[in-house]
């Protein structure tokens, strides 16, 4: 199908103001009240400059807001043609998102479950730690994606499982009776440091 690609084009718009006019007639206005003292007695004659002032204003700004919108008009229902066309796009975007999203989930669920493998034959086999650690506990999200290899997860748990059996062999040597309280706070931190500075303060 040939690519047809949207040409937006436009005529450049003129929009004239007597701005001169305006400006000198304002000057003009603003003159009569420059340095004009109002009194007691005068007072209403100044509420009646304020307002007059205010509705010149307001129709300045009114003729700006109205003229505008006629101006922004042909624009508008430019955008809105366009908008539908845009629109059209999605159909097709989702179709094909859906079937890209079901592949990464379906990709996702294999490699978990590789994972799991992976953790059953690290940590579980020979010398089972999973109680020390869980796979909840030693997850890595980074795991799932597909640049990482099976052989990094594997050397990951293994490392991590290296490490717990040191620190639970140490725990052990100390012979500590509160061995099974350090043992704990490891499981929840994997903190030797602690453990250690905890079994210390109680002896």
């Amino acid at each position: 199908m040939e690519n047809i690609t949207a040409v937006i084009t436009q005529e450049q718009a003129r929009i004239s103001c007597n701005f001169e006019q305006v400006e000198e007639a304002i000057q003009d206005k603003l003159a009569e009240y420059k340095g004009a003292v109002f009194t007691e007695d005068s007072k209403n004659l100044a509420k009646k400059c304020v307002a007059g002032l205010r509705a010149d204003k307001k129709t300045f700004q009114d003729n700006l807001r109205d003229e505008k919108k006629r101006y922004m008009q042909p624009w508008d229902e430019f955008e809105a043609r366009a908008n539908v066309l845009i629109a059209m796009y999605d159909e097709p975007i989702n179709f094909i998102n859906r079937q890209v999203q079901a592949f990464e989930e379906k990709r996702i669920e294999e490699r978990k479950a590789l994972i799991s493998d992976l953790y059953a034959e690290c940590i579980c086999e020979i010398n089972d730690m999973s109680d020390i650690l869980p796979l909840k506990k030693i997850y890595n999200p980074k795991w799932e994606n597909a640049t990482v290899t099976p052989k990094k997860i594997r050397t990951e748990m293994m490392t991590r499982k290296e490490e717990a059996r040191k620190a639970v062999n140490t725990i052990k040597e100390i012979n500590s009776d509160v061995e099974e309280e350090a043992l704990s706070m490891y499981r929840n931190t994997y903190d030797l440091t602690s453990c250690i500075s905890f079994i210390n303060r109680h002896e």
